[in-house]
């Protein structure tokens, strides 16, 4: 599906140019990587410091845009500002790559240093507190885009903007490419435009036009003002041949005025495409307080990678105005940073789970109130699906929500990952809570910057619940956790039944046990009555008793999808044969006999599947993933199934790297594995066929379940391919000695520069070792037991062995 991705990011648009994603810029170059991993908290706060010894009041950018084929700006700032501190010397401002002509306090010339980047700029005598002091940079040049491709200034097309965020720059806020200013996400003032265009050019900016001076021929100059304070980032420009659809929207702060900025021959298209953002103010007010700006403003520009959500003035890309509804939520996201971003800013970088989590999470609440609930819970979960499989693989492991490294700080832990967990933070508080706790967010801290323990601690205040187990598990720390049914046991209780459930927690990629979870539990009887109810989970294992008027004949947890975690499910009635795909559960299914309706319930875990007790035939079970299949069938229900096994190195779509740890070389050893239940033990399913897609050794292809019963399914490899016999590709020998051993073994090989893997019987990697011709192995730390020794090279396997240590 085309998509713009929100904000800040790249379009998998054909038509447009695909801007390199900032964390593969950083990747090609690892010292540099390593640098910003390392210091990036020490340079934010550096960047915020300034801030704590002199207020930036405000700015007034007078700037001439007519030399279009020039490229070229020029024009003169007044930077408004207090010290906080006395004996104030020196006023540091960015400025990025433009040529200064002087500077001066009043009448008074002032000397200065710049280095491209950083203008010193000398005061006469000290300030102190209480001074008010205004300098006037005068300055011009040609004004930068980013080096990815993202964030700068731009003469393109006929238009003239800017981008107030750079993804390749250090700090992101990019202000600093067309005026001197203290650019960081703290420091917020007031703004005042002056913009002299020219061919027939209209510029707009932040707040309210003020003016409109006609200079003759095709020249206009237009002031703005902004007199809500906005960090730099948020600062903007945006002029061509504009003509501004205007029109107010009835809200509850008043009326808003709205304008939409775009050519002539775009406007139709464009109010076919907003067709629906009064709906999206209505919901955004409704979840999260009043809309607190003058006014809401789109200009159109022909940038073909994301929009920016400047305060008032948001840059949106020309080709997502199409006449169509398809970017519908690209235009609430924007919009959505009224309250998240631009209204309550995030601290740091580090911490933009709070500008761009919380607008992404708010064009899934828009769905809702522009169709229904159903439409906002598909867009929940399809996000989060996306997420649990690939944010890891592509941002180099599981991240925190708060201590993002600066090469993903508009990757998808923040944008998807945030949106999945603040639908979560709803669950924990309810709608009520959730609705008071972020209305008291937006008041008390608009205008203001906020970091994650004050958005805790806000809640917790405003709401009187406590969420800081929540914030703690899935704001402060990474990974998700996964709940299962362990067992069920019930039993009569007078006209009643007693029934107990434990419930037990696995973790993906977190470093501890969640608690305090709420979980939806529901409980079926065969005639389809349900009663639901809310566990709490805490630890890894949990034990709930509850009293019920039958005997369960089906139970399942999460069935309202209230908690994002390490599972993604599909719930069906079916009524008829035919086909049935299970998209987010991963799995197909064809009905070939059915004589009443089936409550079909498919869960796809991404974790490892509990372990098999007995193995006397050495398979090796996923790492990764299985499959439950439950619920309501009528007697002679009859299916058979599909599932893709997937060991791609791809990150969208598909099942992309799933199954790496079973197929690396060869899926000629990939079998399928079921039990009934988690007290029973996994055993090689009798009823599937393997259809390779491709070539044996892409790592991709089916397996069809010709007969489907209700239990849980797993991938594994066979003894024949996973050490105890050769495998055909193999072209080495090797050899481990002493073997049985106690306390080290040796593994001799013919070749140099390969890697050892060790594998216990449950499949999971007990070390891996560069090696050479000979390797020593040490074991005291490990377990008494059969373990298998894999040897690869240039990522394919050269010889495999069985070890047993006593």
């Amino acid at each position: 599906m085309v998509q713009f991705i929100k904000m800040k990011k790249y379009i998998s648009i054909a038509l447009f140019l695909l801007v390199i994603p900032f964390c593969t810029l950083f990747a090609q170059n690892d010292s540099l990587l390593h640098c910003v991993k390392k210091n990036s908290h020490t340079h934010n706060k550096a960047m915020n410091s300034r801030s704590d010894s002199i207020d930036v009041l405000n700015y007034s950018i007078n700037l001439d845009l007519t030399n279009y084929s020039g490229k070229f700006i020029k024009g003169f700032c007044d930077v408004k500002f207090t010290p906080k501190l006395n004996n104030i010397l020196v006023l540091d401002l960015d400025l990025l790559k433009l040529n200064i002509d002087s500077i001066k306090e009043g009448n008074t010339l002032l000397s200065y240093t710049y280095n491209d980047t950083l203008l010193k700029i000398n005061f006469v005598s000290p300030m102190n507190v209480g001074d008010t002091s205004t300098v006037r940079v005068f300055y011009k040049g040609n004004p930068v885009t980013d080096n990815s491709g993202w964030g700068g200034f731009y003469f393109q097309n006929n238009y003239i903007f800017n981008l107030g965020v750079g993804f390749d720059a250090l700090p992101h806020n990019y202000g600093r490419v067309w005026f001197p200013c203290f650019d960081n996400f703290v420091e917020r003032s007031t703004y005042n435009f002056t913009i002299k265009t020219a061919n027939n050019m209209r510029a707009h900016c932040n707040g309210y036009m003020q003016n409109e001076v006609l200079l003759g021929g095709d020249t206009v100059v237009r002031t703005w003002g902004m007199n809500y304070e906005i960090p730099t980032y948020l600062a903007c420009v945006a002029a061509a041949n504009y003509v501004t659809v205007q029109y107010t929207h009835p809200a509850l702060s008043g009326n808003i005025p709205v304008e939409l900025a775009a050519l002539p021959g775009d406007t139709n298209n464009l109010k076919a495409s907003f067709s629906k953002l009064g709906i999206s103010i209505d919901a955004f007010e409704h979840w999260f307080g009043p809309y607190l700006w003058n006014k809401v403003g789109y200009s159109l520009v022909p940038f073909g990678s994301g929009a920016m959500e400047h305060a008032t003035n948001i840059a949106y890309p020309k080709a997502a105005a199409n006449g169509s509804l398809a970017y519908e939520t690209l235009m609430a996201h924007e919009l959505a940073h009224h309250w998240w971003g631009d209204l309550a800013t995030c601290e740091t970088a580090q911490e933009m789970w709070i500008n761009e989590g919380m607008a992404e999470y708010a064009s899934q609440l828009f769905l809702n109130f522009a169709y229904d609930y159903k439409k906002y819970i598909d867009a929940v979960r399809s996000n989060h699906a996306d997420v649990i499989q690939y944010a890891h693989i592509k941002e180099g492991g599981f991240l925190a929500l708060n201590n993002i490294p600066l090469q993903y700080t508009y990757g998808q832990h923040v944008y998807n990952k945030g949106a999945s967990v603040v639908h979560n933070l709803r669950t924990y508080l309810g709608d009520s809570n959730f609705i008071t706790g972020l209305k008291s967010i937006t008041t008390n801290y608009a205008y203001k910057s906020i970091n994650s323990t004050q958005f805790r601690d806000e809640i917790n205040n405003s709401t009187g619940k406590n969420v800081n187990d929540f914030f703690n598990h899935w704001i402060f720390n990474e990974g998700f956790p996964h709940f299962s049914i362990d067992s069920i046991k019930s039993q009569p209780l007078g006209g009643n039944f007693s029934v107990t459930v434990y419930v037990k927690q696995k973790l993906k990629g977190a470093p501890f046990f969640f608690n305090n979870v709420p979980i939806q539990i529901s409980f079926y009887n065969n005639n389809w009555n349900k009663i639901t109810d809310t566990l709490f989970a805490s630890g890894q294992y949990s034990t709930f008793n509850f009293t019920l008027p039958f005997n369960p004949a089906f139970t399942c947890l999460n069935e309202n999808s209230g908690i994002n975690q390490a599972i993604t499910d599909e719930q069906f009635i079916l009524k008829t044969s035919g086909n049935k795909n299970f998209t987010l559960a991963k799995m197909n299914l064809t009905v070939n006999s059915i004589t009443d309706s089936a409550l079909v319930r498919i869960e796809h875990h991404f974790v490892a599947p509990d372990s098999i007790k007995n193995n006397p035939n050495d398979y090796i079970i996923s790492e990764n993933r299985y499959w439950s299949v439950d619920g309501i069938w009528p007697q002679h229900f009859k299916a058979n199934a599909s599932v893709y096994y997937d060991g791609r190195n791809i990150t969208s779509g598909g099942g992309g790297w799933l199954d790496h740890d079973l197929v690396l070389n060869t899926e000629d050893s990939l079998i399928l594995l079921y039990r009934k239940g988690p007290h029973t033990d996994w055993e090689h399913f009798p009823y599937y066929s393997k259809n390779v897609i491709g070539n044996n050794n892409n790592a991709f292809g089916q397996i069809k379940i010709d007969s489907l019963w209700k239990g849980e399914y797993t991938f594994a490899n066979s003894a024949e391919g996973l050490s105890i016999k050769k495998n055909k590709d193999e072209q080495n020998e090797i050899t481990v000695f002493p073997n049985p051993s106690k306390h080290y073994f040796t593994v001799r090989l013919n070749e140099k520069d390969c890697e050892i893997q060790v594998r216990d019987m449950n499949g999971k990697i007990i070390t891996t070792k560069k090696a050479g011709f000979e390797t020593v192995i040490e074991t005291d730390k490990w377990s008494k037991g059969s373990y298998f020794i894999t040897v690869i090279k240039d990522q394919k396997r050269i010889g495999s062995s069985k070890l047993i240590l006593e």
